[in-house]
């Protein structure tokens, strides 16, 4: 008897003082998707996202609703760390993939990895770095010769439009055109010039597409209204040395246009917009 007395006066006095003193962990937000995982474990759509949780997604994307008014959406094969500051701020750091938002003047933003966005309420949201014209990112090497690659979710890619590799250190970049999906995989209409690494960006934006030392090869051919060709350029020992090499092809074989998250943030609602 006196054994049991004094193991629950153990028991409470090591555990109710804890308790008393344990803070609440703050709650960032709500995730919603079909398939997504918080540090390492399934979690059903509309969890709760708490301060420093690891969101991680597969085949779906996953959309963040940080509070009435600011959705993220995390996309496929992708993964992003969240946590509050001292400030009160939410800190969100891309580990793998993409994700996207909309600035406060509602422009997409999409972020690659080791970038890290800061959501203050009342402001701007702050990312470094900034990758105008991202789209996706290579998940796997692409070697010199290939004419496959592999992304973190090729839904993203407007088929009907030139994407521009570029290194994730900037001094390599070609410009290609897709020629067909089959699921994260995108066959180009020629092969790579360069080798490309793990996490090499895959922009599609006009301005910047014609803006990359690649652009000044001449556009030639065009079939069907659509332009086709390569065109690649890589930073030499003094600079950036342009080179170009176009091919003809024929049409653009089929794929999902890509869709982006209208981010509006209202309820558990998503609506998405071409872009």
């Amino acid at each position: 008897m006196n054994r049991k007395v004094l193991t629950i006066v153990f028991i409470i006095f090591f555990t109710v003082p804890f308790g008393w003193g344990a803070e609440p962990v703050p709650v960032l937000g709500q995730v919603i998707s079909d398939s997504v995982q918080m540090d390492g474990m399934s979690v059903p759509s509309g969890t709760t996202v708490l301060n420093n949780s690891l969101l991680e997604t597969t085949q779906d994307p996953a959309f963040i609703h940080l509070g009435k008014d600011r959705v993220i959406e995390l996309h496929r094969n992708s993964s992003a760390y969240f946590e509050k500051t001292s400030s009160q701020a939410i800190q969100v750091s891309v580990r793998s993939g993409t994700l996207s938002y909309r600035s406060a003047g509602g422009e997409l933003v999409t972020s690659p990895p080791e970038s890290l966005i800061v959501f203050q309420v009342g402001a701007e949201p702050v990312a470094e770095p900034q990758e105008e014209g991202l789209r996706v990112v290579l998940v796997e090497r692409a070697a010199t010769g290939e004419d496959t690659i592999q992304v973190n979710d090729a839904s993203r890619i407007d088929p009907r439009q030139p994407i521009l590799l570029r290194s994730p250190d900037g001094r390599t970049q070609e410009i290609h055109y897709v020629e067909a999906f089959d699921e994260n995989n995108v066959k180009l209409i020629s092969p790579l010039e360069n080798t490309f690494e793990v996490n090499t960006r895959i922009i599609q934006d006009p301005d910047v597409v014609q803006q990359a030392p690649a652009a000044e090869a001449a556009e030639v051919g065009a079939v069907a209204g659509v332009s086709v060709g390569t065109a690649t350029a890589t930073a030499g020992a003094e600079g950036l040395s342009t080179g170009a090499k176009v091919a003809i092809g024929l049409g653009v074989a089929g794929g999902a246009t890509g869709t982006a998250v209208a981010l509006s943030g209202r309820g558990g609602d998503e609506k998405r917009v071409s872009e």
